[in-house]
């Protein structure tokens, strides 16, 4: 489901189309750092929804799947990629990054990522990026019982947000937002996306929101 990326010093993306590692063997083993014993990496980006519910007007995924199919990581995947971790010996991942597309498209397979690779490996931070306009009982359930860290895009006034991701998702990230402030949670960053149409509303680059 991605296409191929340079990997970062010390990061590791999956090629979900082949179902392995988009590292080499010899790439993967210099990226694991011996730290008390430990084979350790200190990022894991997986892709999980080469979908999105929203249709934002300078989206540079194709509008989140990067220009291949709409469609949904499945478990098969999910445990092709976890048994390969599991295989290398990893023991600690200090951050799994699961994104898309919408994640939140697929928060089951959100968890059960989640759950199965806590089984084998220390998780030290969970992290992932929404449009903020999915809320149901399981995105609750998952914020309140992993702690994710949360970047939800908004992109400023309504005017400006409705017009570049459509039409009502403004009012909807805004009520995730007061959601995870009802609940004190303090885990998320809001985040936007400064365009020509901020320019020249007259807003600057700071303090739009």
């Amino acid at each position: 489901m991605l296409k191929a990326f340079i990997t970062e010093s010390d990061t590791l993306y999956f090629n979900s189309e082949t179902f392995t590692l988009s590292t080499s063997i010899d790439d993967l083993n210099n990226n694991i750092k011996k730290e008390n014993d430990y084979s350790i990496l200190k990022k894991v980006v997986i892709n999980i929804s080469n979908n999105c519910n929203l249709s934002c007007t300078y989206c540079y995924a194709d509008g989140g799947n990067y220009g291949m199919m709409n469609q949904l990581m499945n478990i098969d995947t999910a445990d092709k990629i976890i048994d390969q971790l599991v295989s290398r010996r990893i023991q600690c991942i200090k951050r799994l990054i699961l994104f898309g597309g919408e994640p939140f498209l697929n928060i089951d397979l959100f968890v059960y990522i989640i759950e199965k690779l806590s089984k084998n490996i220390e998780i030290q931070k969970i992290e992932t990026v929404t449009n903020g306009t999915i809320l149901n009982k399981k995105v609750e359930m998952m914020i309140n019982n992993y702690h994710p860290f949360l970047t939800v895009s908004l992109d400023g006034p309504q005017l400006i947000h409705d017009k570049l991701r459509g039409k009502g998702s403004h009012r909807r990230t805004l009520n995730f937002i007061q959601y995870l402030k009802e609940i004190d949670y303090e885990n998320f960053e809001v985040a936007s996306t400064y365009t020509r149409m901020h320019q020249i509303l007259g807003f600057q680059k700071r303090g739009y929101l």
